[in-house]
């Protein structure tokens, strides 16, 4: 992701960097490199944001990665609706104020057709 001959090349997606196996280095890698975000968009690997064991608010409440409060909300959507919780907490995810840019929940600006340089 550092070297500037990939990019518009190479891109990364964020489906499975909120399991609980990724918390911390991984996660937080993401959150230090911001100026990687142009290249990174928001993906799901459904159905396994339903997975109960795959995702652990516990483990992000004791990384303060989110708050007493929004675990408590991601809890309840997580039991009527899997993707939404998903977006939910990668949105809300924080480590030392650093979260994921707005661009990288706009995947189109990704897919649109480039033209010819």
């Amino acid at each position: 992701m550092n070297e500037k001959e990939y990019e518009g090349l190479l891109f990364g997606e964020i489906s499975a960097m909120t399991q609980a196996n990724r918390l911390g280095p991984a996660l937080e890698t993401l959150f230090i490199n911001q100026e990687w975000h142009p290249r990174v968009i928001n993906a799901s690997d459904y159905p396994l944001p339903a997975v109960m064991p795959l995702f652990s608010l516990r483990k992000m409440l004791k990384l303060n990665y989110i708050t007493k409060t929004q675990a408590q909300m991601l809890c309840a959507v997580r039991k009527y609706n899997a993707l939404l919780f998903d977006l939910l907490l990668k949105r809300l995810l924080r480590a030392d104020d650093l979260g994921l840019q707005d661009m990288v929940f706009s995947s189109r600006r990704v897919f649109e057709k480039r033209s010819p340089s």
